[in-house]
């Protein structure tokens, strides 16, 4: 340790402060060394951060700042500060002014330490203090008002006499890094401390992943082998929950180990409270259900005599509902949670909100009228939201946090970690490792730690960039560096960001790190928290002012609703710091419908997507042909939704530079090199061997694989023997022959490029692809390098994970194209000319119904932001727990809330103008909605009124033009641009030359491959009956005995119905079934059969270019004819005579098309063959 410290002390100057070895940390590492990783292509192009007092070459003259009175209190040495800086604002500027301001003050630069989030943020940061300081010494003149105060703040810095000559040239001097490079020297420079071993290697993205799956799978191999009974009892328990699926529990117990940090401050609680697991979960979770509960709490109690009075007048009024409200208001305990229950369903309708009239018995007479009804009617939204929260709860229960299985997997989670740890020396660290390995070395136990000394003896000033990135672990290594500081003692924090920007909840960002330092300072264990001084900047240098206006006004009124978001995120609004200069349409709005269907035989026409992408291309088109120097951006919500803008932008030969592109192994030139790396490395693998003979760089005809396909043995034999002859697979194989001779004796890619080569390759994939097509080989190509040195097998699976999350590279032919393509996540920090946000009727909680996780784990919101953690249930069986609930529920909220920041980041980036678009639909009422109205589209046309309303005040005046169903600019590649190389010519599939139809009424499986037996299913439970039951009577039609109880409660399941209620139904199910079938009349129909042919396929031509398709339940084929039987198990609700004849009626045209249908595909009379509905529930057999 005192070797460890004395290597730090004496690195003041030379890096051991903030390891301003940035390669030494983000690099990957090979062979037990750090290799540096060349930076991303610069984006200088579009990041111009204007100075806050003007702008050269100006796309308009910026005026004097509205905040120079906050800017320059921000540049005070002896202060700390919490800055928010909202986009536009020109927050590097100011951080480089402050790190110049230090520079003055201190006795060497490196007691002056600055930490962001990327390399590219701390390099583009170092950049430019040295390039101030060298304008300085210069004597440059300054370009602008704020210019002349950076220099000089650079001249005093240069006359600082403690500075040894030509220290302030040298860019190592200066403590500019990521937070992960600052951790790996405190780590490094103290290993003992941290708890590594000395030089452990920092592990790149991937690898990181699998060290997780690998130390998970050496604690699972080690249970197995003979492991303590607690673990074992605690995984056999887990398995069986994840129905036996090992893969199910093995990806649950990664995920706990992604967020080991959670894990391990809510097993601090544990440990606070005792170690009872059920008491410290119970603690925090009805903490969490008093604070959901307290809005309706408070608004109650404030109006006691309101709330007697309301008791009272039910019962006066005769309300049989007055027991659902109590003498008294509730509390917030567990126990009043029915209490709140039975309240919320007495003063809420059933969607949530409060009653604007009370007619009906559930009042009483004369309700309406009393002044109990104007107090409901007044209920506030806060409260009535918290009723309709409180309404969706499961019952608490004895056990509201899944007992068993928390312990279990919090068990097979510290076991895993142990794993983790002793892989460390081999394999190396992640990044949530290495900051908990600096947290670690930061300690102060009984004595401070000699790290923490250290940094208490050198570290005068820390500047923070990006600050609301920040996660708990982070903060708390901020806690460690300001222990022991006091304000006025000569250090300072200063912490930059803007909550309205926090978008990284994924990557462990929680913004309410960042709201907390606003309100309470730094919190610091044993002592007062460091306060902070907030300042807020409102100047926007980067946009119009007419967007300026624009965001104000929408993002107002989307976070209007309770002034702040679930995190405490407030909107404030920004002040226009530039001239107008840009005479177009500030903000568009473009929607696009569905349409109308093409007719019988005619091309399908355009879907909303693909007009949604052809209207946004048309007008990038337009906009670069007429500005060809101006940004312009495509950005999304997601990857999936890349993918047609693109290639309607291709069409039109504008070249677009794809920030992060599309999946590299969805490129067919890719596919078939991983095809043909897969026949190198597999000979028994017969497809890979014949796919190679069909790749884009060597094809034979169908007579060729014809022949080879009749020959015997493996492919690769097959197709290695052709070498010795003059068939058409001749080259194909003496290539093939030469690179299996050298595979595995040198780099795998190595071998496959030759063989890539020696094929024409290159040519056939520039041909087809173009410029792109090559570069995407060789980037495969690249990926396969870093599998070399392995078997041949392995190398296969570790390409397969490389390729999982590689994307192509940039487009050779779109290197300089101003016209970029990216994600929104990707594009903060940036800005444009011109912005496309695209394809924003996303729906932010995700579309499709999606399996329980089997954990949830939260920060909640509570003194001292506790973690709550909950088992889920079991793999498709049971109901959450209240814990689990609880937390899902504020997960959803919280997505919620990043979706609206996420908005708000699009927004921003555009300088001159901003095009919003996405899908919508009219309602039956004709109104134009979006579907997800969650969605960034859809709070949007909420916020502005609608259609109409955006057509109307205050939005017309700030420059908003809404569009339903805009054609595109241009359709074609405009004159001149030639449609680009390589791009296959256009192609439209001709029109089938028949309409297939179905006579089912219902559409079912014909038409949506829906299950059998999907009929009237009215309720969750009416589907899965049907479809059971449709093979209980196909099982007993081909002769063979019904399963048991379990087997059909098991199908139950298998279709959707809940695991209780399928256990429940079985034994009816099956007693059903049994009844149908042996039904007297049902019985004498199949007396005397020829045979029964159940669930036949059925197909005929009408005759005028329809093919009609069907599928007949029962067939019954007798001497004498035919008897069709389809089977109908719903229910008759009321009027049974009435809704038989409505079944015939309903049904009676489908029966008809099938006896049609039945008697040209078995050549019987239509008078021979008879038709049945068999209305089962009700044993009914109506004959058409």
């Amino acid at each position: 340790m005192g070797a460890g410290r004395d290597r730090a002390a004496g690195g003041a100057e030379d890096g051991a402060l903030c390891g301003r070895s940035e390669t030494a940390l983000s690099g990957t590492r090979k062979r037990g060394r750090l290799r540096v990783l060349p930076l991303r292509q610069d984006l200088r192009l579009f990041r111009r951060h204007g100075p806050p007092h003007g702008r050269r070459g100006g796309r308009g003259v910026s005026r004097p700042a509205p905040d120079l009175e906050i800017r320059l209190k921000a540049l005070d040495p002896r202060g700390s500060f919490i800055l928010e800086a909202p986009a536009g604002s020109g927050k590097t500027d100011l951080l480089t002014a402050r790190f110049l301001a230090l520079l003055g003050t201190v006795a060497s630069p490196g007691q002056i330490v600055a930490l962001t989030f990327t390399r590219k943020a701390a390099d583009q940061m170092q950049q430019r203090i040295l390039g101030v300081l060298e304008r300085a010494r210069r004597g440059a003149e300054p370009e602008h008002e704020w210019d002349a105060h950076l220099l000089d703040l650079a001249r005093r810095a240069l006359d600082n006499p403690g500075f040894a000559e030509g220290v302030l040239r040298n860019p190592q001097s200066y403590r500019v890094g990521t937070f992960h490079s600052f951790c790996s020297s405190v780590a490094g420079g103290w290993p003992l401390e941290a708890g590594v071993p000395p030089g452990a290697a920092l592990l790149d993205e991937l690898d990181q992943g699998r060290a997780l799956e690998a130390a998970v799978e050496s604690c699972f191999e080690a249970i197995l082998l003979g492991g303590a009974p607690e673990l074992r009892e605690a995984f056999e328990r887990r398995l069986a929950a994840a129905d036996n699926r090992y893969e199910r529990l093995r990806e649950q117990v990664i995920s706990l180990m992604a967020h080991r940090d959670r894990l391990l401050a809510f097993e601090e609680f544990l440990r606070s409270g005792g170690g009872d697991l059920g008491l410290a979960a119970g603690r925090i979770l009805s903490g969490l259900v008093a604070v959901t509960i307290r809005p309706a709490q408070a608004h109650f109690l404030k109006h006691e005599e309101q709330w007697r009075e309301l008791r009272r007048a039910l019962e006066e009024c005769g309300s049989p509902c007055a027991v659902d409200c109590p003498l008294e208001v509730p509390g917030e305990g567990l126990e009043a949670i029915p209490a709140w229950q039975a309240l919320s369903g007495l003063v809420l309708k059933s969607d949530g909100g409060t009653y604007t009239s009370f007619s009906g018995a559930k009042f009483g007479a004369g309700f309406g009228k009393t002044a109990a009804a104007r107090f409901l009617k007044a209920i506030p939204a806060e409260a009535a939201a918290a009723l309709a929260a409180v309404r969706r709860w499961p019952s608490a229960g004895e056990d509201p946090v899944g007992l068993v299985a928390l312990a279990d997997l919090l068990t097979l989670a510290g076991a895993a970690r142990r794993h983790l740890a002793a892989r460390i020396p081999g394999a190396g660290l992640d990044y949530l490792e290495l900051e908990l390995a600096a947290l670690r070395s930061l300690r102060w136990a009984e004595v401070p730690s000699e790290s923490l000394i250290f940094y208490n003896e050198h570290l005068r000033h820390l500047l923070v960039d990006e600050a609301q990135d920040m996660n708990e672990v982070q903060v708390q290594i901020l806690s460690r560096l300001t222990e022991g500081w006091e304000p006025g003692d000569g250090r300072s924090l200063f912490v930059v960001g803007d909550p309205k920007q926090s978008i990284f909840r994924f990557r462990r960002a929680e913004v309410s790190l960042f709201t907390g330092l606003q309100e309470r300072g730094l919190e610091r264990e044993g002592e007062a928290a460091y306060p902070l001084v907030p300042l807020e900047l409102t100047a926007n240098f980067r946009s119009e002012p007419a967007l300026v206006r624009f965001c104000n006004a929408l993002f107002e009124t989307l976070w209007a609703e309770s002034g702040k978001d679930g995190e405490g995120v407030a909107f404030r609004a920004s002040e226009p710091a530039r001239e107008a200069s840009y005479a177009g349409v500030g903000v568009h709005v473009a929607l696009f419908t569905q349409g109308e269907e093409a007719q019988p035989g005619a091309a399908p026409l355009p879907s909303a997507a693909e007009r949604e992408a052809a209207y946004v291309a048309g007008r990038v088109a337009e906009l670069h042909a007429a500005e060809p120097q101006a940004t312009i951006a495509l950005l999304f919500p997601a990857r999936p939704a890349l993918g047609p803008f693109v290639s309607a932008l291709n069409r039109l030969g504008v070249p677009v530079r794809l920030v992060e592109g599309e999946s590299l192994v969805g490129r067919p030139e890719v596919r078939h090199l991983v095809n043909l790396f897969t026949a190198l490395a597999r000979p028994y693998d017969d497809v890979a061997w014949a796919g190679c003979l069909r790749s884009p760089w060597f094809w034979v005809s169908d007579a060729e694989l014809l022949r080879l396909s009749s020959l015997e043995g493996f492919w690769s034999s097959k197709v290695l023997a052709q070498a010795e002859g003059e068939t058409p697979s001749a080259p194909f194989a003496l290539a093939a022959r030469e690179a299996l001779a050298a595979f595995g004796r040198e780099p795998f890619e190595k071998t496959l490029s030759r063989l890539w080569e020696e094929l024409g390759g290159p040519a056939a994939a520039a041909a087809r692809y173009g410029a792109a097509g090559v570069a995407n080989a060789r980037a495969f190509l690249d990926l396969l390098a870093a599998c070399s040195g392995r078997p041949a097998e392995e190398a296969l699976s570790r390409l397969t994970e490389l390729l999982d999350s590689a994307y192509t590279p940039q487009d050779p032919r779109a290197a300089f194209s101003p016209v970029f393509a990216m994600t929104i996540h990707k594009a903060k920090g940036l800005e444009f000319d011109h912005v496309f946000a695209v394809a924003l009727g996303r729906d932010p909680l995700g579309g499709s119904r999606q399996e329980h996780p089997s954990f949830r784990m939260e920060r909640v919101p509570l003194p001292g932001k506790p973690v709550l953690v909950a088992a889920g249930p079991d793999a498709g069986r049971g109901e959450p727990n209240l814990a689990y609930r609880l937390l899902e529920e504020l997960d959803q909220r919280r997505q919620l809330d990043e979706s609206l920041r996420l908005f708000y980041v699009a927004a921003t980036r555009a300088r001159r103008s901003l095009t919003l678009t996405g899908r919508a639909a009219y309602t039956q009422k004709g109104i134009l909605s979006v579907r997800k109205r969650y969605s960034a589209l859809g709070r949007l046309l909420a916020s502005v009124g609608g259609v109409e309303g955006a057509s109307g005040e205050p939005w017309s005046s700030l420059g908003l033009r809404l569009e339903i169903d805009p054609q595109p600019p241009c359709a074609e590649a405009p004159e001149g641009r030639p449609r680009l190389p390589g791009e296959p010519p256009p192609f439209e599939a001709q029109p089938l030359p028949y309409r297939i139809s179905s006579p089912s009424a219902l559409q079912e499986e014909t038409a949506q491959a829906a299950p059998f037996g999907a009929d009237d299913a009215a309720d969750a439970s009416a589907r899965p009956r049907g479809v059971v039951l449709h093979r209980l009577w196909e099982c007993l039609a081909l002769g063979a005995s019904l399963p048991s109880e379990r087997a059909v409660a098991a199908a139950l399941a298998a279709e959707g119905m809940g695991l209780a209620q399928a256990s429940e139904q079985a034994r009816g199910v099956l007693e059903e079934a049994m009844a149908a079938w042996e039904y007297a009349p049902f019985a004498d129909l199949r007396k005397g059969a020829v045979a029964l042919r159940p669930e036949v396929g059925i197909e005929d031509h009408d005759g005028a270019g329809g093919l009609r398709v069907g599928r007949l339940d029962l067939l019954i084929e007798r001497p004498n004819g035919l008897i069709i039987v389809d089977y109908k198990t719903g229910r008759a609700d009321e009027g049974e005579e009435g809704w038989v004849a409505a079944q015939r009626e309903h049904y009676g045209p489908q029966l008809r098309a099938y006896v049609q249908m039945a008697s040209r595909a078995f050549g019987a009379e239509p008078a021979n063959v008879r038709a049945f509905i068999y209305l089962t529930a009700l044993r009914r057999l109506v004959e058409l």
